[in-house]
């Protein structure tokens, strides 16, 4: 089964790096904000698909979607005696991060089936 897109690429890579997107998509924290770590997780699978030369700037999740998160005071305690604390980690909406993931997952899901494209 070799996808369309990667006539060239290594099947093994490809199927690797579906699986572990799968696999990730499927594990991921249930709440709303997931942990740059799992970015990370994700940027380094399309870095594995860079290599071989497909190109997957398009499906990173943006630097700017990483922000901290407020960890205390309660919004319904702070004032200027009591100011909002943030994460030292950076969180990502997890809505983002799956939508990335899928993409990728349809993008290659799309391509392995004969649909008529370069025909």
């Amino acid at each position: 089964m070799i996808y369309n897109i990667a006539m060239s690429v290594d099947d093994s890579t490809l199927r690797e790096v579906l699986a572990s997107l799968s696999a990730q998509k499927d594990n991921l924290p249930k709440a709303g904000q997931i942990e740059e770590v799992y970015v990370d997780n994700f940027h380094e699978q399309l870095n594995l698909l860079d290599k071989v030369g497909i190109d997957v700037s398009r499906f990173r999740v943006p630097s700017n979607q990483m922000k901290p998160i407020r960890v205390g005071p309660s919004v319904y305690t702070f004032g200027e005696d009591n100011p909002p604390e943030y994460s030292q980690e950076r969180y990502v909406a997890r809505s983002i991060l799956l939508t990335k993931i899928d993409t990728v997952l349809g993008y290659f899901s799309l391509e392995s089936k004969d649909i008529g494209f370069g025909h």
